[in-house]
């Protein structure tokens, strides 16, 4: 199942109302980045400058969620890579600290007559 909802259809009065009243998820809402490229928009009767304002407009989201996801992928990189280096220090940490089981036993032994002094 898609719980993603379908894209709005563009309404070029309402993206333009939205953008010039700076309301850039209203203009989204309104179906900014469905917006056709600035010469259909020219053909269908718009300004060049009210045009230009929508080409422009979906250009810098477009440009921001692209950012946006590189950013999301360079942290995801970040995570993994940080994981794998605890994963190796971990696995060093524990070959380097076990203890043959004698010396482990006498040392849980000190450890519990230091617990019993400090009480």
């Amino acid at each position: 199942m898609n719980d993603v909802a379908p894209a709005p259809a563009f309404d070029p009065t309402q993206v333009l109302h939205a953008l010039k009243h700076q309301d850039v998820d209203g203009a989204i809402e309104a179906g900014l980045m469905q917006a056709p490229p600035f010469s259909a928009l020219c053909g269908m009767g718009m300004s060049a400058t009210d045009a230009h304002m929508i080409e422009d407009a979906a250009t810098q989201r477009r440009s921001a969620w692209a950012a946006r996801e590189r950013f999301n992928q360079r942290n995801a990189r970040v995570a993994a890579r940080k994981h794998a280096r605890e994963n190796a220090h971990a696995l060093k940490r524990d070959e380097t600290t076990k203890l043959p089981p004698a010396a482990n036993a006498a040392l849980l032994r000190v450890l519990a007559r230091a617990r019993k002094s400090d009480t």
